[in-house]
């Protein structure tokens, strides 16, 4: 319902974009929090942001986070943005050259932005700060209703995605995971 009442009124809200009101900084604010929780209990069920490393497939949306040992982990994702912090500058993935499958959350994301007038949500690349992006990475977790945001490095950016359920692997990775992982849980 949520997602529907946000793309009806992106269409009906006019205006221009301006300072966030009290209302939707509390909002952003909450995500927020809602968000941290998550990663705390991911943390301590997954060990969450203790992973060797991950891999992306951008065309399949899927992500796969490795751990010591054959301890192997596997989720759909879907890209919200990146940021640079050389440039300290964040892109949306709906400005990016991605698949439109890749782009549906950050599309979600600006549509909330557009009815709340919310200027970084509106901008397609923008000066900001890293606690800047986590809230708008929270707001996109919130309004796209997925279960956590993942933030991966890769040099100077960091890829800001949102993620669906985890699927853990303790025998190791399939040789072939995008296979398995191919259907559409979004």
């Amino acid at each position: 319902m949520n997602k529907f009442k946000n793309f009806l009124l992106s269409f009906f809200s006019s205006g221009s974009a301006k300072p966030p009101e009290e209302d939707t900084r509390q909002f952003i604010q909450s995500a927020f929090n809602e968000m941290i929780d998550h990663n705390r209990t991911h943390a301590a069920s997954w060990r969450y942001g203790k992973e060797m490393g991950w891999t992306a497939d951008l065309d399949a949306g899927v992500i796969v986070f490795k751990f010591a040992g054959d301890r192997t982990a596997t989720c759909h994702f879907q890209s919200i943005g990146v940021y640079d912090e050389i440039t300290g500058q964040f892109t949306w993935a709906w400005a990016q050259k991605l698949r439109k499958n890749q782009q549906i959350h950050a599309r979600q994301a600006r549509n909330w932005g557009r009815f709340h007038r919310h200027p970084h949500f509106l901008e397609p690349t923008f000066s900001c700060n890293m606690d800047e992006v986590w809230n708008l990475a929270a707001v996109t977790r919130m309004v796209s209703e997925s279960k956590n945001v993942y933030r991966g490095r890769v040099g100077n950016k960091y890829l800001f995605m949102t993620t669906d359920e985890l699927q853990i692997d303790t025998k190791g990775a399939m040789a072939d995971w995008t296979k398995a992982r191919q259907t559409k849980t979004w």
